[in-house]
């Protein structure tokens, strides 16, 4: 996992952090305050840096936007390594997170599960879609997805999340075209619900 390399924003001296001891970052395009755990001391500190919250995103691998309507900043991250669980209650994601104390965290976004999961798939190297339909054997892509059936040649696995719960499963992919939006057949399974039109598709790039 990456050391991220920052500046402090009191006195410019460089902080250096290991992104496995990050535990929440927020903050603005001019300045970011990192909680962090110290890994001398195993106690949880915070350092306020002069580095754009976007930018320390950027580099990092694991460190996922989350929008928590109670936080003191628009732009949150957090890190997907301390993610325990991740489940939905009145149409709102909810995260049960690791934040190194006795008692876990508990965040309750403004996103859906689907979107939290989207932003937690494509930091890890995923690409995500989002899907428009189903027959037994085919998911078809959102027309405004594009061509992207490039993304989908035979043998490679995919998953489907945020669909029902019978959708939500790992296939394989057989073929894919594009006419108007992207259809890939699969195999490894059938498609159980084909009324539904919800759910993403992830692949690795």
């Amino acid at each position: 996992m990456a050391t991220i390399s920052l500046k402090r924003l009191s006195d410019s001296s460089p902080v250096q952090i290991d992104e496995a001891n990050i535990l929440v970052v927020f903050g603005t395009t001019s300045d970011a305050i990192v909680e962090y755990v110290n890994p001398q001391s195993g106690r949880k500190e915070k350092v306020e840096v002069a580095n754009d919250v976007t930018q320390i995103q950027a580099v990092s691998e694991k460190l996922f936007e989350v929008s928590l309507p109670d936080y003191p900043s628009t732009t949150v991250y957090l890190n997907s390594d301390r993610v325990i669980d991740l489940y939905e209650d009145s149409s709102v994601a909810v995260v049960i997170y690791d934040r190194a104390g006795s008692a876990k965290a508990r965040f309750v976004t403004d996103q859906t599960k689907e979107a939290v999961l989207t932003n937690i798939y494509e930091k890890e190297g995923y690409l995500t879609y989002e899907v428009a339909s189903y027959t037994s054997s085919t998911i078809v892509l959102a027309a405004g997805e594009g061509d992207v059936s490039a993304n989908f040649t035979a043998g490679k696995i995919l998953t489907l999340f945020g669909s029902t719960d019978a959708n939500n499963e790992t296939y394989e992919v057989v073929s894919a075209s594009h006419s108007g939006s992207t259809t890939i057949t699969i195999t490894g399974g059938t498609i159980a619900d084909t009324s539904d039109t919800t759910g993403s598709v992830m692949i690795k790039s």
